[in-house]
């Protein structure tokens, strides 16, 4: 809830997506046959290497791992920007468990400062569901009326009583 304290990596919510099953089935076959490949590209290389075959069949080899690697990076990234976490994914690969339910996990510690999602609504990628702020050290934007102006410059120092809180000028904006 907005107010509440985050540590990093703690969960917010919970996602529900039929998409993402799609995604994940699409990175465990590029996986697959990653490894596949990558074995295979390995065993040419040995066998290269003690001149049973020839320099071509292993650069054909070599050029099917590169590839087979660019597309498993492809799959990965859009499971990142879908919203798993490098740990979702190591999990994946282990168990390859489909699951359509996403946890989305704060990327820093914190204090939500909004909350703009609420259960049961649905959410496009890349749509923000909470706001997260670092309040240490805070940064205040403080409106003065103009005639102050000329006694305020960068580095002067600023005080707020009512909430105890003291401070300096980095900025000036010049906006009316």
């Amino acid at each position: 809830a907005t107010g509440d304290t985050v540590e990093a990596g703690q969960p917010l919510a919970r996602l529900r997506s039929p998409d993402l099953l799609a995604l994940q089935r699409d990175y465990l076959e590029a996986f697959a046959r990653f490894e596949l490949v990558a074995s295979s590209a390995e065993r040419d290389r040995l066998l290269f290497e003690d001149g049973i075959i020839s320099e071509r069949r292993w650069q054909a080899s070599r050029s099917e791992r590169i590839g087979a690697e660019a597309t498993l990076e492809q799959r990965r990234q859009r499971l990142q920007l879908a919203g798993m976490d490098a740990a979702a994914l190591g999990e994946l690969e282990e168990s390859g468990r489909l699951s359509s339910t996403l946890e989305v996990r704060t990327p820093m510690s914190g204090v939500v400062l909004e909350q703009m999602g609420a259960a049961g609504q649905r959410v496009d990628a890349a749509e923000p569901i909470y706001t997260i702020g670092q309040l240490d050290p805070l940064w205040l934007e403080i409106h003065t009326p103009l005639d102050v102006l000329p006694t305020i410059e960068p580095g002067g120092r600023v005080e707020v009583p009512a909430l105890g809180l003291e401070g300096q000028v980095i900025n000036i904006g010049r906006t009316v």
